[in-house]
């Protein structure tokens, strides 16, 4: 049920997806598609671990280049924005 949602919310915004990023989450479905070869249920959990949270970070970084985007640009914009403001 979950993979059917995701590959359909994906499909429904390929046209805001770049294809790098895109590429990127086809190879990520392949890897997890890859472990349900697998009967160990604690092998498929630890490598799926590894996989979602490997590719987690390295999409989080392509978003940021595709967005022009220094690393933590949100954070010191806000504490800059809240810097600014004055107590009331």
């Amino acid at each position: 049920m979950a993979r059917k949602t995701f590959e359909r919310r994906l499909a429904s915004e390929t046209w805001l997806i770049p294809d790098d990023i895109r590429t990127r989450l086809d190879d990520l479905e392949y890897a997890l598609d890859k472990l349900d070869d697998h009967y160990d249920w604690n092998r498929i959990v630890t490598e799926g671990d590894k996989i979602v949270f490997e590719s987690t970070n390295e999409l989080r970084e392509m978003v940021r280049k595709d967005l022009l985007l220094r690393p933590n640009f949100l954070v010191r914009a806000y504490r800059k924005r809240k810097s600014q403001s004055s107590p009331v």
